[in-house]
């Protein structure tokens, strides 16, 4: 089954953070949850921890088990951030977000972030970093770095506190 993940809205009445929902990236609805299996995402996309997610040219995925709002970053060689904030830029997208406020697509699920790059993305060094964004909770994470021809660039993996704005260690890896 394919995962699909929709829009989340959050009201900040009902005492969630006031993040933004990234521009066109996939937030997750709890309840509307199917998981893909390898072989069942569209073109340019691929199933990664039961998410399908885009390809591009190299993709960098973040995936974690706790209900907790965990964002990818990714700096350009030219020092240009890709996150949340800023979803699409120098050829970047992040085009899933699969926790938002405290709110997952399934609680149960392994939860996943996704950066691809595309045509328009630089060679050279880029790095790589996590934050605990809202902080109700610790938890491990593990990031890969994958060409589109399915060639490892780099993984790593680590623990963040429940702390609000908690930072991974940077991580480098060179396209």
């Amino acid at each position: 089954m394919r995962r699909q993940i929709l829009v989340l809205v959050v009201a900040t009445a009902v005492g969630c953070t006031a993040r933004p929902v990234p521009y066109q990236a996939k937030a997750a609805t709890e309840g509307d949850v199917e998981v893909c299996e390898e072989g069942e995402c569209a073109e340019g996309e691929v199933c990664f921890e039961g998410t399908c997610v885009g390809t591009g040219l190299v993709r960098v995925s973040l995936a974690w088990e706790i209900v907790t709002d965990l964002d990818l970053h990714v700096i350009t060689p030219d020092g240009i951030e890709v996150y949340y904030g800023n979803p699409e830029a120098a050829g970047l997208t992040l085009d899933v977000d699969d926790c938002v406020g405290g709110f997952c697509a399934d609680p149960d699920a392994t939860h996943v972030e996704n950066i691809f790059f595309s045509s328009g993305a630089d060679r050279g060094e880029y790095t790589v970093f996590v934050v605990n964004f809202d902080g109700l909770r610790a938890s491990d994470y593990r990031v890969e770095v994958v060409t589109l021809e399915g060639d490892e660039l780099a993984t790593w993996s680590g623990s963040l506190p429940a702390q609000e704005g908690a930072t991974s260690p940077a991580f480098a890896f060179t396209w």
